[in-house]
Parts: C-alpha cells; structure tokens; sequence
C-alpha cells in the first residue's frame, strides 16, 4: 500500500508541474507569434492590392489597367504611405497621350480603386486630392457618304466584310469581330449577338452581310469569327486598327476618323431617314435613350436637347 502510495505521488506531481510551466509558455509564445503574423490592412503592400483587385474587375478594361499602373507608379509602397500625388501623375500622363473621352474614362475607374484603397487603410486624401479633367462633349465626328463609298471600294474582302458589320449594322469594334455563322439564322434573316452589356440583341442582316454569312456557311466550326473566315486567319484589335489606318490613306478619307465613328454615321443615317430616335435606339441596342440622344445631340441639337433634358434625371431639390 506504501508503494502504491508512493507511485501515485511520485508519477503525477512531475507531470503537473512541467505541465503547468508548458502551459503558461506556450500560450506566451503563441501570443507573440499570433501578433507579429498578424497583417494590417495599413502594412499591406500596394502590389498585392493592386493585383487582386484587378483580376476582380472582369470585362471593366480601363479598371485593370489603373490598378496595374498605379501598382507601377507606387512601386513597393505601402498602403499606409501612399502619397496624394500618385494618382495625378497618372492623370498627367494619361492627358499627355489620350483623347479626353478616354482619360475622362480612366480616371472615373481609378477613383473606384482609390476607394477601395482607403477602406484598405490608405489615406483619405489620396482621393481627395485627384484632379478632375474637364469632361469632353459627345464625339461629333462622322463618315460621309462619300467617304463611306471609297471605304468599301479599297477595302480588302474581309475589311469589307467588317465595314458591313460595323457601318451597316452598328455593331462595336469588338462585338463585330466575336460575330459568326453561329450568330445568324438563315431563315428569318437576323443575326442575335452578345452586346458590350452583355446582352442579347437582334438585327435583320442587310443582303450584303448575308452574302457574307452564306460564302462562310458550310465552315466546319460555326463558331468561327465571320471576319476571321473571310480573312482565313485570326483577325484581332491590332489587325483591324493597322489595316485601318492604311485603309483610311488609301481611300483618302478623314484622317480622325475613328472605327467608332462609324456606328455614329449610321446612327445619323437611320435619324435622317425616320426621324425615330427608338428605331435609332433599336439599331444600336442602347438600353437608355440618353445614350441614343448622345449620339444625335451634334446633328438635331434642336430637336434633341429638349429632349434630353427631359431625360435626364432632375436633382431632388427640384420640382
């Protein structure tokens, strides 16, 4: 019995007090590593940040780019110590290089990222401090008919295939280039395709458009871009724009004149003939027709400004 005694005092009193000393420094120690791992949004760097919220943006082009150039211009900066500064440098920058339209663009999405930035613990005035560029009126720039016509009589046979998809028919730049048989239905003649909202939008085909969609018709994949099929290989932005540039010398045409000025020359051409702003909204698949009137305001400002401001919405302090 004094054995057994002496065993139960002898086997756990050792236990219980390295125990006790374990327990008191191991939590110590935890505690200190818990807090030296623990990150605060003030220490995170701006090239982490930057690069996560980017890839959070999807179809939002401009967005990306700001975050990526701001993680440029930053450099290895903190959250925390982000200077006031960065973000009009990149607007100088921008001015420096793009048509007002487009940096206007730019630094709309840049704010979005500095927003994101102070709720990440950067400091208030680095959204405070951007400078504002003068918001640039509609682009007033269109094709005339005549232009038009030595367009189409210089452009190679894809390039002609584009113009009908992009100046017959309205579509943008990149919706024109995803276009395919796919996209067509040969019986009701109509086209249904994805819009920049993505949406889906249809169109009747004019019989030049459908001449093009029947020679690309027994293609193995359907799904093949039509312009990509005229041209028999990939046709990308950097391929329109070049051949763009060379065609517009060719043909003689208003050098500014941008592949977007083309889906507003058609927007003009549809007004002059219906004087129906709904057809012309109809035929660009704008959703509002604010953007509509926007494109028509430089051709009818008197009959198109009276409406606008009617459309537009009026601030609440106003009756």
């Amino acid at each position: 019995m004094d054995g057994r005694l002496a065993r139960r005092h002898w086997t756990p009193l050792p236990e219980r007090v390295q125990n006790k000393e374990s327990s008191q420094a191991v939590p110590g120690k935890n505690a200190a590593r818990k807090t030296r791992n623990k990150k605060s949004p003030r220490l995170e760097k701006i090239g982490a940040f930057a690069e996560a919220w980017s890839k959070t943006q999807g179809k939002r082009h401009h967005a990306r780019l700001a975050a990526l150039e701001y993680k440029a211009v930053a450099g290895a900066c903190s959250i925390g110590q982000l200077s006031p500064n960065l973000g009009n440098a990149m607007i100088a920058n921008w001015r420096a290089h793009l048509a007002p339209a487009t940096v206007a663009v730019k630094r709309k999405e840049l704010a979005r990222f500095l927003r994101d930035l102070i709720a990440a613990g950067a400091p208030a005035q680095i959204l405070k401090a951007l400078s504002r560029p003068r918001n640039p009126g509609p682009r007033t720039t269109i094709a005339t008919p005549d232009e038009m016509t030595r367009l189409f009589l210089h452009a190679s046979t894809w390039m002609r295939c584009w113009l009908a998809i992009t100046a017959g028919h309205g579509l943008r730049k990149s919706e024109a280039l995803r276009l395919s048989p796919a996209n067509y239905d040969a019986a009701t003649r109509t086209m249904s395709f994805r819009t920049k909202g993505d949406q889906t939008h249809t169109l009747p085909v004019t019989d030049e458009l459908r001449a093009y969609f029947e020679t690309v018709g027994q293609v193995a994949d359907p799904n093949t871009p039509l312009v990509a099929a005229i041209a028999g290989r990939p046709v990308g932005q950097d391929m329109v724009y070049d051949h763009w540039e060379a065609l517009k010398k060719k043909a003689n045409v208003n050098p500014l004149l941008r592949t977007h000025d083309l889906r507003r020359t058609l927007a003009v051409r549809i007004y002059d003939a219906t004087k129906d702003l709904r057809a012309v909204q109809h035929a660009l698949g704008h959703e509002n027709l604010i953007t509509t009137c926007g494109y028509l305001q430089h051709h009818d400002p008197q009959t198109i400004r009276p409406i606008l401001n009617e459309l537009r919405p009026k601030p609440a302090h106003i009756n």
